[in-house]
């Protein structure tokens, strides 16, 4: 006899369609998990700010929107802890949740509600810099937010030491979970599916004068600087660049600022190598993974889960110099036969690892280890 299919409440701090200009790695990743978790249960999703519309009409997905936060990060917690209370009091018994997920800033309401409830918690992971950095610059936020934020550090600590199962998206995070908060065996990674199509990969010119160098501006944290430069003081070299606005400090006409385009893997063609050179521990890399599948020859930092997808050292660069980026980028340029066997290795790789239907059975399998 079927299994009656298990209740989910999932609390997410954001959930956009792939294609959207605000979108993350994570906001993709998390839609892309929902989609698939609709076919194995039935699913409820608490999100602030964001566009469910598109995966609701799709997957028939009942979506309950959290009031937008205010400015201070430290008041996103007390807004989901308002919202789960408002949801413990007017949940009617027989739609109370099996398992409640709940991911970054939701973890700790997740957590009281789940015990109110006698749910299972299940905490997702796809970012750390909650738990491990200090993101404020400002002296007076910090101040402001400081009693809350260890107040609520706590939380999170015995949210995941009470945890039934964690999941993160790289062995990366897994690592620096399981050393952060002592976790044993109980957490697992689901790799993000990657959904753009594979395709050939592209041997590099051998004339400069035809080489194309890409780059998707997100943010400081990114490298927007580090590109900054490395175009100005490489007048030689032809840089295209997409994103909402152009980096700052740009002054030289060898960069064309492409704007946004939502066919990801349309960017990825139009470049014949692209630069990563993200200043911080990326949890994962979700564009790495999608320029490689999409045949893309790949130059990162190598920070965090980077590490996991580009996982060959000839395309990491170590050191945050504008003359280390050039001398890496000539150094791979320069090779274009090694170059594109080292890529084709790691793409047959990456085309298995982060395969939609892989995604699918580690997400069956995580649901079915729950009950």
């Amino acid at each position: 006899m079927d299994r009656t299919p298990p209740n989910f409440l999932l609390m997410l701090p954001s959930l956009r369609p792939p294609a959207s200009v605000h979108s993350t790695g994570g906001s993709i990743s998390n839609f892309y998990m929902l989609s698939d978790l609709c076919d194995l249960a039935r699913c409820l999703v608490a999100v602030p700010r964001t566009n469910a519309e598109p995966l609701a009409s799709q997957k028939k997905l009942d979506v309950k929107y959290v009031p937008t936060p205010l400015s201070y990060p430290s008041t996103v917690y007390l807004t989901w802890d308002y919202w789960a209370w408002k949801y413990c009091n007017t949940v009617k018994i027989n739609e109370k949740p099996d398992v409640v997920l709940a991911s970054t800033a939701a973890i700790p309401a997740g957590h009281a509600l789940s015990r109110r409830l006698g749910s299972l918690f299940v905490p997702l992971c796809r970012d750390y810099q909650n738990f491990f950095e200090a993101q404020n610059k400002s002296l007076q936020t910090k101040t402001k937010n400081a009693i809350l934020k260890t107040y609520h550090n706590r939380r999170t600590t015995r949210a995941f030491a009470q945890a039934d199962r964690v999941i993160c998206n790289s062995e990366h995070l897994k690592q620096r979970l399981k050393g952060h908060f002592s976790l044993d065996d109980k957490i697992s990674v689901l790799y993000p599916p990657i959904d753009v199509p594979e395709e050939p990969v592209r041997r590099l010119p051998k004339s400069w004068e035809k080489l194309v160098i890409g780059y998707i501006t997100k943010g400081p944290h990114k490298g927007d600087k580090l590109i900054s430069q490395l175009a100005n003081d490489n007048q030689d070299l032809r840089f295209r660049i997409w994103g909402r606005r152009p980096p700052c400090g740009l002054t030289s006409d060898n960069v064309h600022f492409q704007g946004w385009d939502a066919k990801r893997s349309r960017i990825y063609r139009s470049c014949d190598i692209l630069l990563i050179p993200s200043q911080w521990d990326e949890p994962f890399g979700r564009v790495a993974a999608e320029a490689l599948i999409a045949g893309c020859t790949v130059l990162t930092s190598g920070r965090g889960g980077l590490s996991e997808i580009i996982n060959d050292s000839y395309f990491h660069v170590s050191c945050d110099t504008t003359e280390s980026w050039a001398q890496a980028l000539y150094r791979v340029v320069g090779t274009p036969e090694l170059s594109y066997e080292k890529t084709l290795s790691m793409q047959e790789r990456a085309s298995t690892l982060f395969a939609p239907n892989r995604h699918r059975e580690q997400l069956s399998h995580i649901v079915q280890s729950l009950f």
